[in-house]
């Protein structure tokens, strides 16, 4: 028998000796969403929302700020008399007169902590289980963005002690959907898998910006954070709903694809 027939015919593990590039996942019967790929999706929006939840206040920050009360502090006499080209829309004048240190602060002060937890992230994921430690994570962040707006209004050292929690508790999310991949995606797909899920640090980002613009141009800024933290709160219950530590808990798993992570895992271990 020829090695290519070899490959389509057998599919004891003890056939393959150990060669996890032969192993072929049985087609499951019926409609049916691979639950390996339903993990990718929700990694993919968690990895989204924990870079719209961080990046919602550079928009934000426009519109918080009080541009009419900046101004006038400037000495007019250092530039051309004012034509009135420069007069700054109503609804574009914020209630916060913070300066350009004060906002640099709100800004980086999510980073102070993050970089630490990412590392505790990665252990607590391991000890206690993705589904538990991202799903925290995402729910107390998004609990605490739609707060921002009262936070805010309670004092300048009240936001940024907000932010660095926020960093704080988005830390485990990284590290925690990145273990799900070693513990869910055969070998030969993990490249992939990984792709799909990165890709949400960059959808984040690339939707947050544009929409949470028009939203504080015709909503005002606490919607910013009412809708991220909104969409984000969501997710995490969804997240709760129907995902899985590993294959084996999954109470909705093909036996096919059960048996075919499992095998792949199997192998690669001995490889």
């Amino acid at each position: 028998m020829s090695e290519n027939s070899k490959t389509l015919d057998h599919t004891n593990e003890g056939d393959y000796g150990g060669n996890i590039s032969l192993y072929k996942e049985k087609i499951t019967p019926g409609c049916y969403i691979k639950a390996r790929h339903v993990l990718l999706m929700m990694s993919c929006i968690a990895k989204f929302n924990l870079f719209s939840l961080r990046n919602n206040l550079s928009i934000a920050i426009v519109a918080m700020v009080n541009h009419t009360e900046k101004t006038t502090k400037i000495n007019s006499s250092d530039f051309c008399p004012d034509r009135g080209s420069s007069e700054i829309p109503k609804n574009e004048n914020g209630v916060f007169d913070w300066d350009i240190w004060q906002e640099t602060l709100l800004l980086g002060s999510y980073y102070y902590v993050y970089p630490f937890s990412n590392i505790v992230g990665g252990y607590l994921a391991k000890r206690f289980g993705v589904k538990l430690v991202s799903g925290m994570s995402m729910l107390f962040s998004s609990i605490l963005t739609i707060l921002i707006p009262l936070i805010a209004n309670s004092g300048f050292g009240m936001f940024v002690a907000a932010r660095i929690l926020l960093g704080t508790l988005q830390g485990p999310i990284a590290p925690s959907v990145h273990s799900a991949i070693g513990q869910w995606i055969p070998p030969l797909e993990r490249s992939a898998a990984v792709a799909i899920v990165s890709s949400g640090n960059s959808m984040g980002p690339l939707l947050t910006f544009p929409v949470a613009g028009i939203i504080a141009d015709q909503l005002g800024w606490e919607a910013v954070f009412y809708t991220t933290g909104g969409v984000a709160l969501l997710c995490s219950l969804l997240w709760f709903a129907i995902i899985h530590d590993l294959p084996c808990d999954h109470p909705r798993i093909s036996e096919e694809e059960k048996s075919y992570i499992e095998k792949a895992m199997e192998s690669s271990q001995e490889a």
